[in-house]
């Protein structure tokens, strides 16, 4: 600046425009004075300015009211000249109020002018308000007002080199929480380069571009393609942009460079860390606000220092991803409910002859004819075909809360977890799952005309079983065995007898709400128990018809299953089942029932010793 040390600032009539538009890189000053001679001394004055490669951009503000909008309207201050005794006598004070308390501003420099320092005295100014210089106009020069100006702005870059650390550790410490997720990825390094650039005294424009993309260990990707993997400043918005589509050319041949020769590169003001981890290999862009700086020795081992050490943590985030990717591909063979019903925690702690015995119940499901539709089929066809039915009808279980334990090939067995309402919530289930598999034949008979309909039997029994790991050393699984296992699975195969869609115990269905519709079919004896077994159909799924005769027909057919269970009245039964026999001819299970009572005939033979 050419002025004279002592020479004082002298007032004239101010011309340029309120609010100048400065370059891209500025300081911002804001005066705040009702005399017009002020703002444009100051202006003069401060002219040729320039401090770290910035200009000043001033804006001016003649009350406190003016003062408060444009702090309103400009976030980035970064000094603000304030006359005291404007419109009002505390005027200045004001501002200064809305700055500390209201916009909680503690980072713009506030220095003080006053024309009359009596009605202001420094003392009790300085101690009572948050401002941080006081001057007499009558004493600020030109040569103490550019000390005073550069004093202030060397205080508010320090105070906001800490700020951007306190963001970038908060950053940290937010993606801290769920570093080992990849999303986080971004999040953790965004707040590193905040750091960095604040550390080193660098460009608040940065961006790190990682080979491939985020990959895993066992992907295969094309290294020669730079994938985003953070920015911060301009660089920010250019989420997810590949680096061939960058706007500024010079930031990507010099990236682009970096990447090829396996180099860091650094040119005018640009620098290009090339760093590798032990699955990828990064390019970390930085700028510096002049052109002609170079990084000392110390800031670039800093930096190289990040990079390594991010390397190391991005190591460890891709490899807990496998993990996950791992245990999740494990989970399809072990699910996770199946681990819960053993009380542990992780597959890990799962060992051979791992059992619990728990009250759970047990649900059978087959498909009718599967080995004639199967002799039909290409093997390909015939696993698509499976496939695709239990994608439809797999979730429902899952919906309900069971586990399917075990695929049978032509069906599944599955377990659901004891509480107050299991009874009705596995016969829901399995009512859902028939109307599904109904659903499943009408969009595959519009593609199909040949399709044959999916038919299916369902058996449900509750009560006492043996989960655990049954195998060898090398080979094992988890299963359930017992007595109510083995109920479930006669029952399923009792509805090829009725032909039934849904048989449940009795435990099953006294425990069900009046609404269900069902039956009872009798008892039968299952191998291996002393005792029989109480046979009830579910007849909910049933085509409405169908289900209004079974309801009207119920108190009979009741009676009638009574007096089969009593050698004496025997008669008395197959009577009252012929006469509903010819009442409602579309009842099947009905007429499988007469069957029970011609000793002739071998189903009943199979009926009284299903097991």
């Amino acid at each position: 600046m050419n002025v004279q040390e002592d020479e004082e600032l002298s007032f004239a009539e101010e011309t340029a425009p309120e609010v100048q538009v400065g370059p891209k890189l500025v300081w911002k000053i804001l005066i705040v004075d009702d005399e017009e001679e002020v703002h444009t001394v100051t202006r003069f004055a401060m002219r040729d300015f320039s401090f770290l490669d910035r200009s000043l951009f001033l804006i001016s503000a003649k009350s406190s009211h003016e003062a408060i909008e444009l702090l309103k309207k400009h976030d980035d201050i970064a000094v603000v000249l304030l006359d005291v005794v404007m419109e009002t006598e505390d005027a200045g004070f004001r501002v200064v109020k809305f700055i500390r308390e209201e916009t909680r501003n503690s980072n713009i420099r506030i220095v003080l002018r006053t024309g009359q320092p009596g009605s202001a005295p420094e003392r009790s100014v300085i101690i009572d308000y948050d401002i941080n210089d006081y001057k007499s106009k009558t004493e600020l020069t030109s040569q103490k007002l550019f000390t005073t100006i550069i004093g202030a702005l060397r205080s508010y870059r320090d105070l906001q080199r800490i700020e951007s650390n306190r963001q970038g550790l908060e950053r940290i410490i937010d993606a801290s929480v769920s570093i080992f997720r990849l999303q986080s990825v971004e999040k953790f390094l965004t707040g590193m380069l905040m750091q960095i650039s604040s550390i080193v005294g660098l460009n608040s424009d940065s961006v790190c571009y990682i080979s491939g993309g985020i990959v895993s260990t066992h992907s295969n990707v094309d290294v020669k393609r730079l994938g985003f993997l953070a920015g911060i400043g301009r660089y920010a918005k250019e989420k997810q942009t590949p680096l061939e589509n960058l706007s500024d050319r010079v930031v990507v041949e010099i990236i682009q460079k970096a990447h090829d020769t396996q180099q860091s590169v650094f040119v005018d003001g640009r620098f290009a860390f090339y760093f590798t981890s032990k699955i990828s290999s990064f390019v970390l862009y930085l700028e510096s606000i002049n052109t002609k700086d170079k990084l000392d020795e110390w800031n670039q081992h800093l930096i190289e220092l990040f990079c390594n050490n991010f390397a190391v943590a991005f190591d460890n985030i891709v490899l807990h991803k496998d993990m996950e990717d791992l245990n999740r591909a494990y989970s399809h063979f072990a699910p996770s409910d199946a681990i819960h019903f053993l009380n542990k925690k992780s597959i890990t702690e799962i060992a051979l002859g791992e059992s619990t015995q728990k009250t759970i119940g047990v649900f059978f499901l087959d498909i009718r004819n599967f080995t004639n539709r199967a002799e039909k089929m290409s093997p390909t066809e015939c696993f698509d075909f499976l496939n695709s039915y239990l994608a439809h009808i797999g979730p429902i279980v899952d919906t309900y809360g069971g586990v399917i334990n075990k695929y049978l090939g032509d069906g599944f067995v599955a377990l659901f977890e004891d509480c107050d309402r299991l009874a009705e919530i596995i016969t829901e289930c399995a009512i859902q799952i028939v109307r599904a598999t109904h659903d499943y034949n009408q969009v595959r008979i519009k593609s199909d005309k040949n399709f044959q309909n999916i038919k299916i039997g369902i058996g449900i029994a509750s009560g006492t079983a043996i989960l655990g790991t049954m195998g060898f050393r090398d080979r094992f699984e988890f299963t359930m065995i017992g007595d109510t296992v083995n109920t479930a699975s006669r029952l399923e195969s009792l509805n090829k007898f009725f032909d039934t869609t849904i048989l449940v115990s009795g435990v099953i269905a006294n425990n069900l709400s009046e609404k269900m519709s069902r039956r009872r079919m009798g008892k039968t004896k299952i191998n291996g128990k002393s005792h029989s077994v109480d046979v009830w159909e579910i007849f909910a799924s049933d085509n409405q018809e169908l289900v209004d005769l079974k309801n009207a027909s119920l108190d009979r057919f009741h009676q009638a299953i009574t007096y089969l269970e009593d050698n004496e009245q025997k008669e008395k039964g197959a009577e009252i089942l012929r006469e509903l026999s010819r009442l409602y001819p579309g009842d099947s299970p009905l007429k499988k029932q007469i069957l029970r009572i011609q000793p002739e005939n071998k189903h009943l033979e199979d009926f009284e010793n299903a097991g």
